[in-house]
């Protein structure tokens, strides 16, 4: 089911594997940061109010460069609901720097209990995560 759907970014609720899918678009390569923190807004009410315990997040399109500023305030704005998530799975980006900003946004990430792992498939990921 869909829950969310822009030119940047699509959310998708995966009941039978509990988890939130999270998709970026190239077109994450013009977001502005404004533009960037309403699609963060919306994994947050993803996050929020769906009966999810894992992130599967494909980033093989995300093109936007987030600076350590806004690492932080994503974090900071995502903390809490972090809470009830045990696991992210994240299929990298084919663009090196762009996978470098996503991987410092998860080491940065202080929530304690998560788990998270790159892969370079979507079935690798959704194996992983149903263990």
């Amino acid at each position: 089911m869909v829950f969310y759907q822009s030119k940047y970014l699509e959310l998708r609720h995966l009941p039978e594997i509990q988890a939130l899918y999270v998709a970026w678009t190239f077109n994450s390569e013009f977001m502005t940061e404004t533009e960037f923190k309403v699609e963060i807004a919306a994994e947050k009410k993803a996050f929020d109010e769906l009966p999810i315990q894992y992130i599967l997040a494909n980033t093989l399109d995300f093109r936007f460069i987030i600076d350590p500023n806004l690492q932080e305030w994503h974090n900071e704005f995502l903390g809490a609901s972090f809470a009830k998530i045990q696991k992210v799975a994240i299929i990298v980006s084919a663009d090196l720097f762009s996978q470098v900003a996503v991987e410092q946004l998860m080491d940065d990430n202080t929530t304690t209990g998560l788990q998270t792992r790159y892969f370079m498939s979507e079935q690798e990921a959704i194996d992983w995560l149903k263990k």
